[in-house]
């Protein structure tokens, strides 16, 4: 037992020697400059982060997205569907054309905002039925653009040299046809997106479109016309988003007629 109790007391007077001393500096020192650049690299991204997810936040709390989805898929259902329509009419003629076409044509003869109120007012006001509804009335301008395009390239040399080929008509008016009627498609797009954002801020401000509290242009202008006169700012800046908007989208129309077709850029 003696003996015992006189190793450990040996043990102990030795143990410092027999272990390195760790101090504060000791272990600051080889990862000084490492870990300041790690810890100010952390810092700043959480930072940056967080600045981006509060401006994110604000955005998707202020500007109505609402009215930029109605535009956009406007733009894609009517687009969709008005140039099948127009390249259906143009490449198929015969009855097809004139079936198509007067079609079309009675859509044209329909009055639009008669069928907007009475469309929203039977089927309600969901994003994707004011999507649909206003599509419904934005595809023929489109279709009737399509059909001449077509009209014009299906007799042309490289489609005829497809045919003799042995090209059926479904190869053709996807490899052949459709990559000449872009141009127009694309153009006419963008003023499909201006013109959605003007019907469905129109339906909103009659109380027909997307209702609150789902925000949009229209109906920010639909809840903000009693205070003209004490706060006029609250009618300022949504009719002023919707302006500036629809100005960018025909300006872009207009840049890419310009560059999809430069003989007529040319002459201007």
């Amino acid at each position: 037992m003696g003996a015992t109790s006189h190793r450990l007391r040996a043990l102990r007077l030795h143990l410092p020697s027999l272990v390195p001393t760790l101090s504060l500096s000791t272990l600051r020192a080889p990862l000084a400059t490492p870990t300041r650049r790690v810890a100010a690299w952390v810092v700043a991204h959480v930072a940056l982060g967080g600045a981006l997810a509060m401006l994110l936040g604000l955005a998707l709390a202020v500007l109505p997205v609402d009215s930029l989805l109605v535009g956009f898929g406007v733009a894609f259902v009517a687009g969709s569907f008005g140039a099948a329509v127009g390249l259906a009419a143009g490449y198929a003629g015969r009855w097809v054309d004139a079936v198509l076409m007067r079609m079309t044509d009675f859509m044209l003869a329909l009055p639009a905002l008669i069928f907007l109120i009475v469309a929203a007012r039977i089927f309600g006001d969901a994003i994707p039925i004011v999507v649909l509804i206003v599509s419904s009335i934005s595809w023929m301008s489109l279709a009737r653009i399509v059909r001449g395009v077509t009209l014009s390239v299906k007799n042309q040399e490289f489609i005829l040299a497809a045919r003799a080929a042995g090209a059926g008509p479904v190869r053709i008016v996807s490899r052949h046809v459709l990559p000449n009627v872009m141009g127009p498609i694309v153009v006419n797009l963008t003023l499909t997106v201006a013109g959605a954002i003007l019907l469905e801020s129109g339906l909103s401000f009659l109380g027909l479109g997307i209702q609150p509290p789902t925000p949009t242009w229209g109906n920010m202008l639909a809840g903000s016309k009693g205070y003209v006169q004490t706060a006029p700012w609250l009618v300022w800046f949504p009719g002023l988003m919707i302006l500036i908007t629809v100005l960018c989208v025909n300006f872009l129309g207009d840049g890419l007629r310009d560059a999809l077709d430069p003989t007529d850029s040319g002459t201007r």
